[in-house]
């Protein structure tokens, strides 16, 4: 399925989770009965998942579930989902069965009836228990959408998880309109993005999984693909990197959860620079400055993660017993903690989820078509390949320019060609399908070993203001001591990044005679 098309299968929609003390006034919201056609209808859902011992199903994204309700049974398969913005849209099939065990013979889909069939004896995993209410809403331009407020819980042998979602399911119309109504209800209740379904809910419940991390994984664009779809395939794939680690964030100590949300934070302000001549100015702006405000809130965190790992922990170990290092160590930890709180209350302000439903709302609607038609805009439905060579070699020329001094750079200049080799790294990782593979590779590589020194020497940059942050909690008699220690600390790390420098200088020299892959004549 391309970006913007559906299925006669498909299931569109938008889920939100809220809290429970917000139940009263989500239902009794005045747009909600002002759009609907009828009363509302609640009924109790008992659904029960099916799987093999070992977990067949899960592994091909395949969710197979018999629900009860009203005393019928409806058998219902859906299959690995793709997204809209925050819209998850996914393969759904659905047939009545006499009882609560699953029929294989009653899926219509050949294909998918194999692969279940295939999956071998059934038994059933986890089960969901809840009360749905309904309301059927018509909004602007006819558009039917399915209101369900679901509250209950899933459970998975002993373990329980609470079901608290709103979703919103399009029956006819364009997809941005489901943004469009929760952007409205935003301000009266607290609504967050959710993008889990409850099977994948009841998959972690039953293997006891806590939410874990996820690097970006490559993209796949197609060598006919228009600038637009590159644009919106681009963008997406940074939204997805970015809430696949929100969980991570909000409920582990793990500090690769931070680094990987600022990672498809800055990737997704890097897309947008390089398509940003065929975007509307206003649009270009508002996307690019939340994005920079949730880069800066979770900036902090992670500046004290990488101090903690890679600059303060390695010389403390080898000053075992030593107190100034104890004493910075406990300020280390504090500190940390500190912002990793406020990191999180970002994550959970309506400033957040307004952002995630305005981006999800931007993609759905295509508004940068919102533009008039000049011979700039109309590249938005040539093929991307032209535009994938020309920022290459734009930012190509960059490091280039800037590298051929490094030896003599100011840290402001290195500074600046780290930020130049990140965005050159991240435009080969949009762009890489449309080239040779290996050649890309290559490029990579060398950018990733000059962007790891130069990333080491920002670090020490950074450790000096952290390190006479440490020092000024220090209680007065121990100020001495720590600042000893923060001497060491920074003198070892220089010590080490002047032995490196000679590395830096052959990479960025070896880097500087690679043939561009990107040109015909690479």
């Amino acid at each position: 399925m391309s970006f913007f098309e559906r299925g006669k299968q498909d299931e569109i929609e938008l889920k939100l989770s809220f809290q429970p003390e917000d139940l009263p006034r989500l239902r009794n919201l005045p747009i909600f009965k002002s759009l609907s056609s009828g009363r509302p209808r609640t009924r109790t859902l008992i659904s029960v998942y099916y799987d093999s011992p070992d977990l067949a199903l899960r592994k091909k994204l395949i969710a197979l579930r018999v629900r009860k309700t009203a005393g019928r049974y409806v058998q219902g398969v859906k299959t690995g989902a793709a997204h809209i913005g925050g819209i998850i849209v996914r393969k759904e099939l659905e047939s009545p069965v006499p009882t609560k065990d699953p029929v294989l013979a009653a899926i219509e889909d050949e294909s998918l009836r194999r692969i279940i069939f295939r999956a071998g004896k059934l038994e059933p995993i986890f089960r969901t228990e809840f009360k749905r209410t309904s309301r059927q809403l018509t909004l602007e331009g006819g558009c039917e959408v399915t209101l369900d407020i679901d509250i209950g819980e899933i459970v998975a042998a002993a373990a329980r998880e609470p079901i608290c979602e709103m979703e919103l399911e399009l029956k006819s119309g364009p997809p941005h309109r489901l943004f469009d109504l929760a952007m409205t209800v935003l301000p009266s209740v607290p609504l967050r993005l959710s993008t889990i379904s409850k099977a994948k809910r009841g998959y972690a419940l039953l293997s006891g999984e806590k939410p874990g991390w996820r690097k970006d994984v490559p993209i796949d664009l197609s060598a006919d693909a228009t600038v637009e779809k590159a644009l919106a395939h681009t963008v997406q794939h940074c939204l997805d990197h970015m809430l696949a680690n929100e969980a991570c964030v909000l409920e582990s100590e793990d500090p690769e959860g931070i680094h990987q949300m600022r990672v498809a934070l800055r990737r997704l302000r890097s897309a947008l620079t390089l398509y940003r001549h065929v975007l509307p100015a206003e649009q270009y702006g508002s996307v690019v400055g939340e994005a920079k405000w949730l880069i800066g809130q979770l900036a902090p965190v992670r500046d004290w993660d990488v101090f903690g790992m890679e600059i303060l922990e390695p010389v403390a170990a080898q000053f075992p017993g030593d107190k100034a290092f104890r004493i910075l160590l406990n300020g280390l930890g504090k500190e940390t903690t500190r912002q990793r709180r406020l990191a999180r209350k970002a994550i959970r302000s309506e400033r957040y989820s307004k952002f995630l439903l305005s981006i999800g709302q931007w993609l759905a609607q295509r508004s940068w078509r919102d533009q008039p038609l000049t011979e700039t805009s109309v590249t938005l439905l040539a093929p991307v390949g032209k535009l994938a060579s020309a920022r290459l070699a734009k930012q190509h020329k960059k490091i280039l320019k800037r590298g051929r001094g490094i030896a003599e750079m100011s840290p402001a200049e290195r500074h600046q060609l780290r930020i130049d080799v990140k965005r050159l790294r991240y435009a080969i990782d949009f762009f890489t399908s449309l080239f040779p593979p290996k050649k890309a590779k290559r490029f990579s590589e060398k950018l990733s070993d000059i962007q790891d020194y130069l990333g080491y020497l920002n670090d020490i940059a950074v450790a000096e203001s952290l390190l006479q942050r440490l020092c000024d909690l220090c209680q007065d008699s121990d100020a001495p001591q720590c600042r000893r220690a923060a001497g060491i600390v920074i003198g070892w790390h220089t010590r080490a990044m002047t032995q490196s420098e000679s590395k830096l200088v052959a990479d960025v020299s070896g880097f500087m005679k690679l043939k561009p892959f990107w040109s015909k004549r690479g």
